[in-house]
């Protein structure tokens, strides 16, 4: 009789883990709603970026993406992008290419900002030193009309990219920090030309 409470706790842990209760040794952020876990910045992997756990985060990122492999293609270039992003920010360029070319760009919805494949695209080619590149992705950026809010974010990303050549990803990360926080007037540049 000694085993009983032994097996039925078993059995009860077994169950909950069928009907979909929660594994109590799975971190809680991969329970997350993919909105709540990228884009929330109280949730999920931002607050530990803002902290400048970048490797941490994307760590964060990559545990999420194997644990919902079956993201949308929207989301799913996010996040993936994201990843690639924080590995570039942390100084590991391989793993952010890697990252950044497991995008698909051609799966990414119409309702998507139209200006997200050519700033991943622009990316790639900073994270490779091809300035050229980057500049055609700024300019076919600047042609897309009208442009929401997120695009003009987009364009701002890729000038300042463009503007950057020779520099780390984090180095031109610290640069956006910079200029975002600099008073209007001050010397900033306008990112969306």
């Amino acid at each position: 009789m000694k085993g009983w409470p032994a097996a039925a706790l078993s059995l009860l842990i077994g169950v909950g883990l069928l009907t979909g209760c929660e594994d109590p040794s799975e971190p809680a952020f991969l329970q997350l709603s993919w909105e709540d876990f990228d884009q929330n910045p109280e949730q999920g992997w931002r607050p530990i970026a803002a902290e400048g756990a970048f490797g941490e985060a994307a760590a964060m990122i990559e545990r999420y993406l194997e644990h919902h492999p079956d993201l949308p293609p929207g989301p799913m270039a996010y996040s993936r992008f994201h990843a690639g992003q924080l590995r570039a920010m942390n100084g590991e360029t391989a793993v952010a290419l890697e990252h950044m070319d497991a995008v698909d760009i051609e799966s990414i919805p119409p309702e998507y900002p139209p200006t997200l494949p050519l700033l991943v695209d622009g990316t790639r080619h900073f994270l490779r030193g091809n300035a050229a590149e980057v500049e055609r992705c700024l300019e076919a950026a600047r042609a897309v009309a009208p442009r929401s809010e997120m695009d003009r974010e987009f364009v701002g990303a890729l000038d300042l990219l463009s503007r950057s050549s020779g520099l780390t990803y984090a180095e031109v990360y610290a640069r956006a920090m910079d200029e975002r926080n600099r008073p209007p007037g001050e010397g900033r540049e306008s990112p969306t030309g």
